[in-house]
């Protein structure tokens, strides 16, 4: 292969790599702060964050690199990552609207066709092991702002480190968590051992997306049944530590919430903790005069453990006051499905309905409403909220960025828009593993495992949350692009 000829002038070289460098660090901190949302139409907004800008600037010093060098050898994004682009657009026609439509195609090519493009070719591919260690660094650093919240006793929704909640953090961690398993299987450092471990160990007791875990658990066990027989039985045994004796020691609801998330019938609030669902109640009646609501929560609290005697006492009082205002108590009554499976239904429904729709979908950027639509005719209630804390998301209404990522692509693209998003998964899985079975180096072989890994765990907890989108969407462009340029390493070694 001839070598990749690079810009010549040292500088642009450097400023290229430091522009890589902060957005691979920061692709998976959304900066919230710093974005800026313009209006498209009512209730329909277009944000721009930092990473999007730094992006785009990325892009521009691409194509001035590719106007002096030329294109010859030039990584470009294989066509599963143009088909993810192409596939909504063909049903842009059908959206209910097409600006808010127009603005989801325009993330995809975003990510999966200029993201991997500059994450490919803005920098030498001899710069993947800088990259990689970036990016573990990225997820150390979320890995600890996670862990910090989650420590600090916050409810579960808002265990969600820079991202926007803990589903969103279930799916990087999905993404990141293998990907740091596949390099701790391979290298021979103990201090990079020690450190990866710890790291994973954090973002572990962090997830309380129970969907994630699942992916998290499978994707480790499949790498490590790939690495050999004792990787697999020392991993299937940390597994099953993991789900027992040590569960017994993380903070009480956590086991809870866990079940909760991936449950078909919800009745507990799993999402506040014990101490807030004490103060939620004394809230209720003390500022809201809701006593029968405020009794409700102290019945959640009795079903969890015994009532210490404060909160025996403040029972007590409720039912007295109750009971001399004639007020009857709240009650939850029986467990009510999970809004995430109704919406499973719902969308089936959608899909098949019309075979035009069914093939081309509903537009992109439509799951919501084409499902919404028929929930009075499959039986399903309208989402109210039960209580006015923002985050009790498990009771009746959708919690956010909770949609299956394979049926928001039928629905919005039809049967074509869902062949898309699978042959780009098994496209770039397969590569993956035809990688790794022909590196020969340990840094090859780990990536190879790593990426393997990342996609089996994110594809997998694309199954009960919102994979693609703001937040890992760029994240994934990176690791299509890492395996890109980890074929013409392998590649090279072959050679030698």
């Amino acid at each position: 292969m001839t070598p990749v000829k690079e810009t010549e002038n040292p500088l642009a070289r450097k400023l290229c790599l430091v522009l890589v460098v902060l957005i691979v660090f920061l692709m998976p901190n959304q900066l919230r702060e710093l974005t800026i949302r313009f209006r498209l139409e009512e209730k329909q907004f277009l944000p721009i964050n930092v990473c999007d800008v730094l992006l785009c600037a990325g892009l521009l010093a691409l194509l001035l690199k590719l106007a002096y060098q030329g294109f010859r050898n030039v990584l470009l994004p294989p066509a599963a990552c143009i088909a993810v682009v192409i596939a909504p657009a063909l049903s842009l026609y059908f959206a209910p609207s097409r600006l808010a439509g127009a603005k989801d195609v325009l993330q995809n090519l975003e990510y999966y066709v200029v993201g991997v493009a500059v994450f490919a070719n803005l920098v030498s591919w001899r710069r993947l092991k800088t990259l990689v260690a970036v990016f573990v660094l990225g997820t150390a650093a979320v890995a600890i702002w996670a862990f910090c919240q989650y420590a600090g006793g916050v409810s579960a929704m808002r265990v969600s480190g820079p991202l926007e909640d803990r589903n969103m953090l279930g799916v990087f961690f999905a993404l990141s968590v293998p990907f740091l398993f596949g390099y701790l299987l391979w290298t021979e450092c103990l201090v990079c051992r020690i450190g990866i471990g710890l790291i994973i160990v954090a973002a572990l007791v962090s997830t309380l997306s129970g969907g994630a875990l699942i992916g998290i658990a499978v994707a480790c066990l499949f790498i490590a049944a790939l690495r050999g027989r004792w990787a697999f039985l020392l991993t299937v045994a940390a597994v099953l530590v993991a789900a027992g004796p040590v569960s017994l020691v993380l903070r009480p609801y956590h086991s809870r919430t866990l079940r909760a998330s991936v449950a078909p019938l919800l009745k507990d609030n799993y999402l506040l903790s014990d101490a807030q669902l004490f103060r939620r109640a004394r809230l209720l009646d003390s500022e809201l005069d809701r006593p029968e609501d405020a009794l409700r929560c102290m019945n959640q609290l009795r079903e969890r453990r015994t009532l210490s005697q404060e909160e025996s006492d403040f029972a007590e009082r409720l039912a007295e006051k109750l009971e001399e205002s004639g007020r009857e108590p709240a009650l939850w009554g029986d467990a009510l499905p999970a809004r995430r499976y109704q919406r499973w239904t719902a969308a089936l429904a959608a899909a098949s309905r019309n075979p035009a729709v069914g093939l081309l979908g509903s537009g992109p950027g439509s799951f919501n409403l084409a499902t919404k639509q028929l929930f009075s005719e499959l039986g399903i209630e309208a989402p109210s909220y039960r209580t006015d804390e923002p985050e009790v998301f498990n009771l009746a209404p959708d919690e956010p960025n909770s949609f299956n990522q394979y049926l928001v692509a039928l629905v919005e693209g039809g049967v074509v828009g869902l062949l898309a998003v699978l042959w780009l998964w098994l496209c770039f899985i397969v590569l993956g593993l035809q990688t790794y079975f022909e590196a020969h180096s340990d840094f090859g072989k780990g990536t190879a495992l790593a990426i393997v890994g990342a996609l089996v765990g994110t594809g997998i907890a694309g199954i009960f949350s919102s994979a693609m989108t703001r937040g890992t969407g760029l994240c994934l462009a990176f690791v299509f692009a890492s395996l890109l340029c980890l074929q013409r390493i392998v590649h090279g070694e072959s050679r030698n």
